[in-house]
């Protein structure tokens, strides 16, 4: 991991990038607690969630956009973007206001995707294909650690000056990214205009995938994968709560192990994909994220905080072999459209995955979806073995970039 903390262009992206992320984990958990307490409704407070995610079904067309401008400028842009955006929550002042903090997370929500393309175009530009893996874990380990500290941020921050004062340091946080990306001074040649139509240049990225048989398979298996993860979302209270016997507040617990495990997993995803290869690194995730449902149906606190150790090793790696994958086999001129393309494809699936555990969790108990989550995710990495490394050019104007993924 230290080839990569020697390129400036990645430090301090990091630096600015992991601010932001602080300020934006903050925000979520802040503005959750506060619909809460403004309307008394859980039901109210988990839709501020629900308008973020939703954003995703615009990731095509942002990802068009991320590949008609330079990167380096977009992600300044973005940022500072994200900054405006989240002042309005300013004027929130009571139950008749939460409308305002529905349409601003759906409006940070769309900030969000337009950072997570331009991102991961940019590293693909900057990195050779050798060091991407290592970046993307070091990235990965970085917003895990985020995961653990930001919630108390965000929720004690809360307590002790209310919601302005966690917008405002979101706010700050963003400018901060921005006062870092132009340290950068990243060198980016200006995209060359596709002649096409802008709806043309949207339907490229999926066009990309479905014609590039690993890519398509590698997508198709995370998507099958990516419906069990709201199983485990939605089980794990009552496996802690009914299984052990324990306070539902234990699983903040929990969180803090499978945090750690991927805080400390990422430094070695790129060693592990040197010798493992995109596809494999990906079906070793999701294996592992199977074993990790069933292990956590044990009724016993000792293999279940080894069951979430498990997850937080498994899930970075699956996350690092697909992107790293989509990075080193896209063209310059598709990577923000790829990406996006990528994206809906798993955040669509495991969106409903949540409402979907939730449903089945009242029909067939913890261990029981647990189970059902376990054979979505053998499924999904199965898909993947029809995957083939022989992949023939697709004809978008550059061939995909070689890479040595073994399958």
């Amino acid at each position: 991991m230290t080839s990569v903390l020697r390129d400036r262009v990645v430090r301090l992206y990091l630096v600015g990038q992991s601010l932001s992320g602080l300020g934006d984990s903050a925000l979520w958990l802040a503005l959750a607690i506060w619909v809460k307490t403004l309307t008394g409704s859980s039901a109210e407070a988990g839709l501020v969630m629900f308008f973020f995610s939703a954003a995703a079904l615009a990731a095509p067309v942002l990802g068009a956009v991320v590949d008609r401008v330079r990167r380096s400028r977009l992600l300044v842009v973005a940022n500072l973007v994200g900054a405006a955006v989240v002042l309005p929550l300013l004027l929130v002042d009571g139950a008749e206001d939460v409308w305002l903090v529905y349409l601003v997370m759906f409006a940070y929500g769309l900030v969000n995707k337009v950072i997570g393309s331009a991102q991961s175009a940019l590293i693909a530009d900057v990195l050779p294909a050798d060091r991407l893996a290592e970046a993307n874990g070091l990235l990965r380990s970085t917003r895990e650690a985020l995961r653990i500290v930001a919630p108390l941020v965000g929720a004690g921050l809360f307590v002790w000056l209310g919601a302005p004062a966690v917008i405002v340091l979101d706010a700050l946080t963003f400018l901060a990214a921005v006062a870092f990306l132009l340290r950068m001074r990243v060198r980016e040649q200006r995209p060359e205009p596709s002649g096409r139509a802008f709806g043309a240049d949207i339907a490229q990225g999926v066009r990309y995938v479905a014609d590039h048989r690993v890519m398509r398979w590698l997508v198709l298996g995370f998507g099958v994968a990516a419906l069990a993860y709201g199983f485990g979302e939605s089980g794990i209270f009552s496996a802690i709560g009914d299984g052990l016997g324990l306070d539902p507040a234990f699983v903040g617990i929990t969180g803090v192990v499978q945090g750690a495990a991927a805080v400390l997993i990422g430094p070695f995803a790129g060693r592990l994909n040197r010798r493992l290869g995109e596809l494999r690194l990906v079906r070793l995730g999701l294996a592992g994220y199977a074993v990790s449902l069933v292990l956590l149906a044990v009724p016993s606190l000792p293999v279940v905080l080894v069951s979430m150790a498990v997850a937080g090793v498994c899930l970075p790696l699956a996350g690092v072999g697909l992107i790293t994958y989509l990075q080193a086999n896209t063209p310059k001129n598709l990577q923000g459209r790829v990406f996006s393309a990528a994206d809906l494809a798993v955040s669509a699936p495991l969106a409903l995955s949540v409402a979907l555990g939730s449903g089945l969790l009242t029909v067939l108990g913890y261990q029981l979806l647990f189970a059902v989550g376990a054979v979505f995710l053998l499924a999904g990495a199965a898909l993947t073995l029809r995957a083939s490394a022989r992949q023939a050019p697709v004809m978008t104007g550059e061939p995909p970039v070689p890479v040595g993924a073994k399958s």
